[in-house]
């Protein structure tokens, strides 16, 4: 039983701790952008832009919705849940108004796939960034 609390508390630990961690918002290394804010963010995440300022067609992309990171990212960056974007995107969906971004299962998974598209946008845990991806925002911790 003292491990099986020992265990839940870990998790929970780790759980916190993820939700508080800084978030880097990514794009492919070929992308000319340089940088964004979190109103442009917030607008591409939400749909509102379909391309980057330098004309690339946008191809948004999501952590697994059981990684914590993921609702932490949408807290930050568009002021909802991941239940609320999931259903935001599903009407979006249906009404022919726009696609839900890709779900990967890693963040390793997010970083090749955003390696591999130009317009690919995506966010891991800061922790996770490395040279095969192009940083253009970091969400600090609150």
């Amino acid at each position: 039983m003292k491990v099986l609390f020992i265990s839940i508390f870990l998790l929970t630990l780790s759980y916190s701790a993820h939700s508080r961690a800084d978030i880097a918002v990514i794009v492919n290394n070929d992308n000319d952008i340089s940088a964004l804010t979190l109103s442009e963010l917030k607008r591409i995440y939400t749909g509102k832009v379909s391309q980057f300022s330098n004309g690339v067609p946008i191809h948004l992309s999501d952590l697994s919705k059981k990684d914590p990171i993921r609702d932490s990212f949408y807290k930050r960056a568009t002021g909802k849940s991941t239940k609320k974007m999931i259903a935001y995107w599903r009407e979006r969906l249906f009404s022919g108004e726009g696609i839900p971004p890709k779900e990967n299962r890693s963040a390793a998974r997010m970083k090749f796939w955003v390696s591999d598209q130009q317009g690919a946008i995506g966010y891991v845990d800061a922790s996770e960034i490395d040279t095969s991806v192009k940083t253009v925002l970091v969400i600090k911790q609150p």
